[in-house]
């Protein structure tokens, strides 16, 4: 027995000793796949027989481009020589922390088609990432904690985003394609999105996939997804309304947890089994089911008696019996619930909730630029044909009020008004002579007291002497 353990050491310090040597003639050994780490100009990558997976980069570059092909192969993927070694040789590390603060951009050929783990995490200054037509894998923390990142396109060929793939990142626009069948855990957490909308391929949403999505209005989910994990939507504070389709079973716990701005919540007539979805949600007015309330029931797994044995153990007073025999309870007495108990600490005050059974109201959808801008254009229009046909009606009635007047002045000014001059005498009209008037020495016509000028040729006029 001694023996074999004495042989079993010495075959280990000599497979230890070869590994040794290999280090020190300069060959690299990778910690996934025992593959050699070549190295061509400024980049590491392995060779795998039909294609190339690039795994480092030796430069400093702000803007780096992936060779599309390196010893006439393809370059397929883009991965970390080892899970703990990072894809930068010129990486930073501050407080055993890896950071890159040179990159502010990096474009991929249209032959890759998949992006590792950790590749670009904690690159600080990344801006942004030109993403190629052929990807299909973004792997966990491949664009974790980008701060500067701003524009990451998503392409139509993508199926899988990884966990925290985008994780703070400020990524306002994502186009999650058609196709795409798996978002893991944490993958958009705390970025800039404003709309997000499920494709009906996705199989999968991991939990707080849009958690902290502070600038987030607008959601539209698929019935595919049969279970909204939890946190899925939690702290989005801009988030409105939320229609949950119809197909969804269950709904995962704090699903819109601080959701600030939330008003009204839509769900299916298919749901079963929801947890605590609701906290601070402060601005919530109306919760619709789309069953009818003797259809309605939703077995919690904080169920009103167990509520019940918690406030006992904390010493609480005793509840009514037929809360804290209520394993299941629709949502109305659970709301009735919170609201009795209202005087304990922690407790959500859901008084000022309406709560509305067999109703499915219509959400308006929301109108494009165009749409809003045809809209102003139409208002304004309108706005300004009324005002003129208002003034045009009062023009028209204070027209009409003076036509008396008019009339009248006109009949007097033809009495008092001497006969016309005739043809002898020249074309000069002369107004009725006045000693308040000045004539005219040109024409012999006479105008007014405060005339300038003739008004019948239009010499100007010298004051009356």
């Amino acid at each position: 027995m001694n023996n074999k353990k004495g042989i079993l050491k010495i075959v280990v310090k000599i497979c230890l000793s070869a590994v040794l040597m290999f280090n020190l003639t300069g060959v690299n050994v990778s910690a996934d796949s025992g593959e050699n780490v070549l190295q061509k100009g400024e980049w590491r990558y392995f060779d795998r027989g039909e294609y190339i997976a690039v795994c480092g980069y030796a430069g400093n570059d702000e803007h780096i481009t992936i060779p599309s092909e390196i010893e006439g192969k393809e370059v397929r993927e883009v991965i970390c020589e080892a899970e703990s070694k990072p894809f930068f040789e010129q990486a930073e590390e501050d407080y055993d922390l890896i950071f890159v603060n040179f990159l502010k951009r990096v474009t991929f050929p249209d032959t890759v088609q998949r992006i590792g783990k950790y590749v670009f995490y904690n690159c600080t200054r990344l801006e942004q990432a030109d993403l190629p037509q052929g990807l299909v894998v973004i792997e966990d923390s491949a664009f974790e904690y980008t701060p500067e990142l701003s524009k990451a396109d998503i392409p139509d060929s993508v199926k899988v985003i990884g966990d925290r793939a985008f994780e703070d990142s400020i990524i306002s626009e994502i186009n999650l394609p058609e196709g795409l069948e798996y978002i893991g855990e944490r993958a958009f957490y705390r970025t800039a999105v404003e709309i997000v909308e499920i494709p009906e391929t996705l199989k999968h949403l991991g939990k707080s996939a849009f958690s902290y999505c502070y600038a987030l209005e607008k959601v539209k989910l698929t019935a595919n997804i049969q279970f909204l994990p939890d946190y899925l939507f939690e702290c989005c504070r801009q988030l409105k309304t939320v229609e949950i389709p119809e197909g969804v079973l269950n709904i995962g716990e704090r699903t819109f947890d601080e959701c600030t701005s939330l008003e009204e919540i839509y769900l299916p007539s298919t749901v079963n089994f929801f947890n605590d979805i609701l906290g601070e949600n402060t601005s919530l007015r109306d919760i619709y089911f789309a069953a009818d309330r003797e259809t309605v029931s939703f077995a919690k797994d904080r169920s009103a008696g167990q509520i019940y044995e918690e406030y006992r153990y904390r010493g609480e007073p005793d509840l009514d019996a037929e809360v804290k025999h209520a394993m299941k309870s629709d949502f109305e007495r659970v709301m009735e619930f919170y609201n009795r108990e209202s005087d304990f600490p922690n407790i959500k005050d859901y008084s000022s909730i309406k709560i509305h059974y067999g109703e499915k109201a219509e959400i308006p959808e929301e109108k494009s630029l165009e749409e809003r801008i045809r809209d102003i254009f139409l208002l304004l229009t309108a706005v300004f044909v009324i005002t003129f046909m208002i003034f045009l009606a009062l023009y028209l009635v204070k027209k009409r009020q003076n036509e008396p007047y008019l009339k009248a002045e006109t009949q007097k000014q033809t009495v008092s008004q001497p006969s016309a001059p005739s043809l002898s005498q020249g074309s000069v009209l002369i107004k009725p002579r006045s000693d308040d008037g000045i004539r005219c020495k040109n024409c012999g016509a006479e105008s007014g007291k405060k005339a300038e000028y003739c008004y019948n040729c239009g010499k100007r006029l010298s004051a009356k002497k």
